[in-house]
């Protein structure tokens, strides 16, 4: 069942990519994971919507190092990152809010042309906002895994 609705999607998404110049299907599948959509109806919305699930979760951890009132992963990460690092994960979380706010405008007008658009200039610009922030976590899993002096883990309990 769930390969036959995948199967569905594929073959819609197929007949509208000449028409918005989409790009490859299979691309946009291994890049986005599209065989987890659940409908085929207003494909190119629900694509926008899931593909926008992946760019709300680099927002919603990113924003943490900004702002680590909120949780002890938080403060100790914004610690981590010199001041040249978070100003080049402020400039990644720019424009992935811009994203967001463009997929917010397609939700709100219902139009095919800038539901392609988005997905196109996300499928373009995707790559490189993921190497981005992959660099960023990288450190953060070094900083995670090297040996914490219980003096500096105490000063994030008051």
């Amino acid at each position: 069942m769930a390969d036959d609705k995948a199967k569905e999607i594929e073959q819609l998404y197929r007949q509208l990519a000449p028409q918005y110049g989409l790009p490859d299907y299979a691309a946009l599948n291994s890049m986005f994971e599209l065989t987890d959509l659940e409908s085929s109806q207003f494909l190119l919305r629900n694509i926008r919507r899931h593909i926008i699930t992946y760019i709300n979760d680099l927002i919603t951890e990113i924003e943490g190092m900004f702002h680590p009132d909120s949780t002890l992963k938080d403060m100790y990460e914004s610690k981590v990152l010199t001041d040249k690092e978070k100003e080049e994960l402020f400039s990644l979380f720019k424009r992935l809010v811009v994203f967001k706010r463009r997929s917010l405008l397609c939700q709100l007008s219902h139009d095919d042309k800038e539901e392609a658009a988005l997905i196109i200039d996300l499928y373009k610009i995707y790559p490189e906002l993921s190497q981005g922030v992959s660099a960023l976590v990288r450190k953060l899993i070094v900083a995670w895994e090297s040996k914490q002096d219980a003096d500096d883990v105490a000063g994030y309990f008051g």
